[in-house]
């Protein structure tokens, strides 16, 4: 069950499991830090329950829901927008946490090194995001989360969090700062 299906309570990850499900992925911007929570859903079912390590989404985000309508439009390539994808979530969130810095603690990241904690609870699953960057970064990220550690800036391994943001779109680049 993806993301989008906001499953955040016990009882949401029941009726998904009743009607079939083998694997769960928690909406991770409302549970990622909420280990009575996590332990809860956990006791509920038996299927496999996976959270997003590294997506950094701002704590009970607004803008989720719209920013995954625009990014399914954005990836049609017969839409009208042709791929285009304006940041206006984006942006947002970083402005969010420029104004105020504690926003980025809140993110709903993990870090490699707590992967432990989350297996502690029940959780099955790691799921990491990041599907343009380069074949460079994304192998930075698995090995940082395969052997559970990061020396270096956690915000190079979480895309959202990163000073740089670079989008591939068939043959044009759209860079955020």
């Amino acid at each position: 069950i993806s993301v989008m299906s906001q499953v955040n309570t016990p009882q949401r990850a029941k009726y998904w499991q009743d009607l079939g499900a083998d694997i769960i992925t928690l909406y991770s911007i409302d549970v990622t830090r909420d280990f009575p929570l996590l332990r809860a859903i956990r006791k509920k079912v038996h299927c496999e329950l996976q959270l997003i390590a590294n997506n950094g989404c701002l704590l009970n985000c607004p803008f989720t829901q719209y920013h995954g309508v625009i990014v399914s439009h954005a990836s049609q390539s017969t839409h009208k927008k042709q791929g285009f994808e304006f940041y206006y979530c984006m942006l947002n969130c970083r402005l969010f946490r420029l104004t105020d810095p504690v926003n980025f603690l809140r993110s709903d990241w993990i870090r490699p090194e707590d992967i432990r904690y989350y297996e502690e609870v029940g959780i099955n699953r790691i799921k990491l995001t990041e599907r343009v960057s380069t074949t460079e970064l994304i192998s930075k990220v698995v090995k940082a989360y395969t052997e559970r550690r990061y020396d270096g800036n956690l915000a190079d391994i979480i895309p959202s969090l990163s000073q740089r943001t670079l989008v591939r779109k068939k043959k044009r680049k759209v860079l955020i700062n």
